[in-house]
């Protein structure tokens, strides 16, 4: 569609409004008596277009006539009333300008394509305005008269000569209305994400103030919400001073977990680095508790620990660290006394609680509490020694004080009189017994009695490898059984430590077709044993009833060079009438039949020459007469009665 600026529409219209009057007014001004009578008739010019040209003068002849509704029409040539100026032809435009030669008008189109003034352009609108080369104007795209929409979020373009304003990409910067992104859509808004704010908080594209509850770490927090002027920190979150902590704890910038050495009261403690129900340790006098388990001496009075005689303390009355005194135990040797009865020995010496034998304690050259050595009095039974000077029973075995063996009474673990139990000796049999080792023969049977072992006593005793066989002594062990070696084996086979199976144990086993032979393991089979294959057996012969045979003769199959089942082929006896063969002699008839290949009666049906025939199945004096043309040896031969040059005529 073309497309024309008003202005210059208005300019075109009046241009050749002004022609036409012009072109009348010449015509309608022409003094008819000056025209030559010879001329002929001018031509009437024809308009195609509103308000058009003036027709042609005729030459030598009258002033043409105004074209119908066309466009201005040049004067005619030759003829009187003519141009005198341009401007008697028509009004110039852009795109065509007029001219009076001699009297005549002339029309001149700008060339095609040439661009009308900016002024007559509509800027923006990705067309231009140009000549069509015939005097008119006609619009073309124009993909660099490109529209600017004003807004810095989108990018201005033409596609095929419309304008296009396509969005940037999220993000992009911008200056509109006072923004600062661009968001998606094409809008410039103060934010699009959390970082393109200072409070790192945008919503609904605009930046709030930061605050506790934002999730994020702004305004003067040390880690997201906490921190700072909001709440305290949780352990392993960021921090710059101790009170932003929970633990009350900044170390490295990172807040830490309660400790029972960071000297701050925290976590579950009751007083600094201590209390808290074990948590650290228990908190000395005066310090905070809340139950007595905070407290070393276990007492905790309201919030206080009270002194105890087991605080660690040298506090109340006491001599030394929780002890003397008229509240606290006695003190150990060594420790600090005022009198004898600060002491666990009752004995006080120059303000130290020296050793006695009553002192409830091992010390000075004691063996036990109280109880051997060279100071102190011999130990009972079961106390501690180093010799026999240091007990009662005057025996001290492996460092205890312990009952003679040899006193006539059961005692001193024993299991009966003087032996038996871990002190003793061994008892002999008919002795009573609680196990196998309190008795010399090592076994100790259900009714505690020790007893000589057997090979049926159901205990792996002797020099069983296992319960009542193997070694010496008892029978050997059945499979799976334990072992030393392969003589304590019914296998005689020992392998890891348990009786294996073998090719000689007795058993069928393995991968055994019969007892000790066939398979891969062992030696083929025997006539007469179980097979699957003839490499189970001897003979290498297995018979259809998996039985080892002697030969292929009698294992009920047709093999090696037999013609019919176990007969035939020279190696078996002959096949009876009606079995395979091949010759004669595979039958106990001694004719096999040439056709069917089986054994018949007799050699005189079996369609070949055999025998004493002279040809198949006749002749030979054996079998009947030979027809004519057949072959002969005697008449007699023939059923002709003549035999000429050996064939029946």
């Amino acid at each position: 569609m073309l497309r024309v600026k008003p202005s210059t529409i208005v300019t075109l219209a009046i241009s050749s409004m002004i022609f036409s009057a012009v072109a009348c007014s010449m015509v309608a001004e022409v003094d008819r008596s000056k025209i030559p009578v010879e001329g002929a008739a001018g031509v009437t010019a024809d308009g195609g277009d509103a308000g058009g040209a003036a027709g042609q003068a005729g030459q030598g002849g009258a002033a043409g006539e105004a074209g119908s509704a066309g466009a201005a029409g040049q004067a005619g040539q030759g003829g009187s009333g003519g141009c005198s100026t341009a401007t008697d032809c028509g009004t110039d435009t852009a795109c065509q300008t007029f001219a009076c030669n001699n009297n005549t008008c002339e029309t001149n189109n700008v060339a095609d394509g040439t661009a009308l003034p900016s002024a007559d352009q509509i800027v923006g609108d990705c067309k231009k305005i140009v000549c069509d080369g015939n005097g008119a104007p006609r619009t073309e795209n124009d993909n660099t008269d490109v529209h600017n929409d004003g807004n810095s979020c989108t990018l201005d373009g033409c596609d095929n000569g419309s304008p296009t304003n396509t969005p940037v990409a999220e993000g992009t910067a911008c200056t509109d209305n006072g923004g600062k992104f661009c968001k998606a859509g094409g809008t410039c808004v103060e934010c699009v994400a959390d970082a393109d704010c200072t409070s790192h908080v945008c919503q609904s594209n605009a930046c709030v103030a930061a605050s506790c509850a934002d999730g994020q770490k702004n305004g003067d927090e040390t880690d997201v919400d906490c921190g700072g002027s909001c709440g305290k920190c949780a352990d392993n979150k960021a921090c710059l001073v101790a009170g932003d902590c929970q633990s009350g704890v900044c170390t490295g910038d990172v807040c830490q977990v309660p400790a029972c050495n960071d000297t701050v009261k925290n976590g579950a403690e009751t007083d600094v680095d201590c209390g808290g129900a074990d948590t650290c340790p228990r908190c000395g006098p005066d310090k905070g508790c809340t139950v007595n388990a905070d407290c070393k001496g276990g007492s905790c009075s309201g919030t206080v620990c009270n002194p105890t005689c087991t605080d660690g303390v040298k506090n109340q009355d006491e001599t030394d660290v929780d002890c003397g005194g008229a509240t606290c135990d006695g003190c150990a040797i060594g420790q600090t006394c005022s009198a004898n009865a600060d002491c666990k020995s009752s004995k006080c010496t120059n303000g130290t609680c020296a050793a006695s034998c009553t002192d409830g304690l091992k010390d000075q050259d004691e063996t036990d509490v109280d109880c051997g050595g060279a100071i102190c009095a011999k130990c009972a039974t079961g106390k501690q020694c180093a010799g026999a000077a240091d007990c009662l029973s005057n025996k001290c075995t492996g460092g205890l004080c312990v009952v003679s063996c040899t006193d006539g009474i059961k005692n001193n673990g024993e299991t009966d009189v003087d032996c038996g139990g871990p002190n003793c000796s061994a008892c002999p049999d008919g002795k009573t017994c609680a196990a196998n080792s309190d008795c010399v023969n090592g076994y100790c049977n259900a009714s505690l009695q020790c007893a000589t072992p057997t090979c049926t006593d159901g205990v792996k005793n002797q020099d069983e490898t296992d319960i009542d066989c193997g070694g010496a002594t008892c029978p050997k062990c059945v499979l799976g059984k334990a072992c030393v070696a392969n003589t304590d084996c019914t296998s005689s086979t020992c392998t890891g430590n348990l009786c294996a199976p073998s090719c000689t144990d007795g058993v069928k086993n393995q991968d055994e077709t019969d007892i000790d032979c066939g398979g891969a393991k062992c030696p083929a089979c025997a006539t007469g044993k179980a097979c699957l294959i003839g490499a189970d057996c001897v003979s290498t012969y297995c018979s259809t009833g998996l039985v080892c045979v002697a030969t292929s003769c009698t294992d009920g199959a047709q093999d090696a060079a037999e013609t019919d089942v176990d007969c035939g082929g020279g190696t078996c006896p002959t096949c009876a009438l009606a079995k395979k063969c091949l010759v004669n002699t595979d039958c106990t008839s001694n004719a096999c039949d040439a056709v069917s290949f089986t054994c018949v009666a007799n050699q005189c049906a079996d369609h070949h020459q055999d025998g004493s025939e002279t040809d198949v199945d006749c002749g030979g004096g054996t079998c009947g007469t030979c027809a004519s043309g057949l072959k002969c040896a005697v008449d007699t031969d023939c059923t002709s009665g003549t035999c000429a040059s050996g064939t029946c005529s």
